[in-house]
């Protein structure tokens, strides 16, 4: 599993379970069925844990979890504040 859906899912308390099945969803885009097939789990299963998951992470449909995803990985991925760089710079005087 790609560490930034680990660390997405530790802040939301993801389950292992869980956390496999928003890895294929979100990492592989499978559909339901793929995602059932993937993990080992009957669809029903499947539906269950997708409910969890949507319940835990505060949103309504797979899409919006998709998108809470993306802007959860965008600012992951930016870089440090450079202002609060700048400002430590001129406090110790370099």
């Amino acid at each position: 599993m790609e560490r930034p859906i680990l660390t997405f899912a530790k802040q939301y308390n993801l389950t292992r379970r869980e956390t496999e099945v928003l890895s294929a969803i979100a990492i592989h885009g499978f559909s339901n069925e793929d995602t059932a097939k993937s993990v080992w789990i009957k669809r029903s299963t499947l539906t269950l844990h997708m409910t969890k998951i949507l319940q835990k992470t505060n949103t309504e449909s797979t899409r919006a979890l998709l998108s809470k995803i993306i802007n959860f990985l965008l600012e992951e991925a930016q870089p440090q504040n450079l202002e609060r760089g700048d400002n430590q710079e001129n406090e110790t005087g370099r």
